[in-house]
């Protein structure tokens, strides 16, 4: 378990058809991360794909970031997920969830 259950995103961005949830940076603000910083982004399914569970980690001074681990979400991860895509369904566009984020 990837501790996503215990943790609320830090964002989250509702595109036309899916719904990604950022944890650990706010999605316009990635481009700032310093060298080696990690975050993570949870996408819901589209285009036939699953739910995804995806970490980045950012490239030294050549900018650019890495998939550090993809997976696809467990059976209790994508219950909760979808719990929250239909409690967010009201915002349409990001919104940040906590106050206080890294980055």
């Amino acid at each position: 378990m990837s501790g996503l259950l215990d943790a609320l995103p830090t964002a989250v961005q509702h595109h036309e058809g899916s719904t990604n949830f950022y944890y650990g940076v706010h999605p316009h603000k990635i481009q700032y991360l310093p060298a080696q910083a990690e975050f993570t982004v949870v996408y819901s399914p589209k285009d036939g794909d699953a739910w995804q569970f995806v970490k980045y980690r950012m490239f030294g001074e050549s900018g650019g970031m890495a998939v550090v681990i993809r997976r696809d979400l467990d059976v209790e991860e994508v219950t909760y997920f979808e719990t929250m895509v239909k409690n967010s369904k009201h915002d349409t566009g990001t919104a940040a969830i906590i106050d206080s984020a890294n980055v």
